[in-house]
């Protein structure tokens, strides 16, 4: 079934683009820096934040990262050595959407990657849950592990069935799944043999699960499951990560300046739930005004340890200043952030 798909696949083009179109600058005026960053209209600041600490402290892995291809197109390679093909339509869709508004192009197509990995991945989750014939499952994940077409077709029918809370309904995706395959050619019969996949049992639950938690890829606009989602983004890029839960132990303070010693991209998440009292009196202490925002992930630039000040960055880039920069008490941010996420593993001791 899949070999067939497979090879109808590798006669159609991917998606059309104007080659006459101006491709905008990959890196924008200011180049590979965390000031660069900006998050969009989406959930997705566990992403900005991660790639805005990677930006801070190893830009030249970012550089590494995005390989142009001809007109229009980018791969871009992970460093557990997976690789994405990004097309210029999908970069442009996010940013016409205010799904990103960074300063060039390359974190927007970082993004797109992301996602398309995020999709290729529950695909492949997806068949290996499904009652399918074990000699189907193994045509299907080869299929899904190398193609670009049908990741593509599932990735804009999610895109445009997510919900503001990550869900998608398994009628309305088949009807844009059904859309999209036809958008790009592909024959009735073979359409009507994909739909049927999302019948299978166990399937649709698994590709469900995964978009849900990852709804902000797609064009959800709340964030889903922030958990440990910046160690994921920092692990995609740079290998691995590490995080750990802030308190005011001296063990907490030591893990932090280490990671600071040694250069990694940290982030920092805040939770959620604080009492309005509390909140205020975090609000005044020296960090200007309206620098916390609940359930929300940051770029930790540095910390003082003489001082004992931490310096972060909110990813929105215009929030509580024109950079999003601001610098707040150790105590401030024990008391108020819940988990930091680093690009290695910290040794605590």
């Amino acid at each position: 079934m899949l070999h067939k798909v497979a090879a109808i696949a590798l006669l159609l083009a991917i998606l059309p683009f104007s080659l006459s179109a101006k491709i905008p600058d990959l890196y924008g005026p200011s180049g590979v820096r965390a000031q660069a960053v900006r998050q969009g209209s989406l959930g997705s600041c566990y992403f900005h934040s991660a790639i805005a600490a990677i930006a801070a402290t190893e830009p030249e892995a970012l550089k590494r990262a995005i390989e142009p291809g001809k007109q229009g197109q980018w791969k871009v390679r992970f460093a557990d050595g997976k690789t994405e093909n990004v097309y210029l339509d999908d970069v442009q869709y996010a940013r016409n959407s205010g799904f990103d508004r960074s300063e060039g192009l390359w974190v927007s197509i970082l993004f797109r990657a992301y996602a398309q990995r995020i999709m290729r991945e529950g695909l492949l989750e997806a068949v290996k849950a499904s009652d399918f014939p074990v000699v189907i499952k193994s045509s299907g994940i080869s299929f899904f592990s190398t193609n670009d077409l049908l990741l593509l077709v599932y990735d804009r029918a999610v895109r445009a069935t997510v919900s503001q809370e990550g869900d998608i309904n398994q009628k309305l995706l088949a009807t844009n799944l059904d859309k999209e395959m036809a958008a790009v050619s592909i024959p009735a019969d073979t359409r009507k043999m994909l739909l049927h996949m999302l019948d299978s049992k166990g399937y649709f639950n698994a590709l469900a699960a995964k978009i849900e938690t990852n709804g902000e890829l797609f064009g959800a606009y709340r964030a889903i499951g922030q958990g440990g989602l910046p160690e994921e983004v920092l692990a995609a890029f740079t290998g691995k990560a590490n995080g750990v839960n802030v308190n005011s132990s001296s063990q907490f303070v030591a893990a932090l300046s280490r990671a600071q010693q040694s250069h990694l991209a940290i982030t920092a998440s805040t939770g959620s739930g604080l009492a309005p009292r509390l909140l205020g009196l975090f609000r005044s202490l020296g960090a200007g005004k309206d620098w916390y925002v609940e359930s929300h992930a940051y770029t930790i630039l540095s910390f003082n340890v003489d001082q004992k000040t931490v310096t972060l960055r909110n990813p929105w880039g215009d929030h509580p200043d024109p950079e999003g920069i601001f610098t707040i008490p150790l105590d401030t941010f024990t008391s108020v952030y819940e988990r930091i996420a680093f690009s290695e593993a910290v040794i605590l001791q």
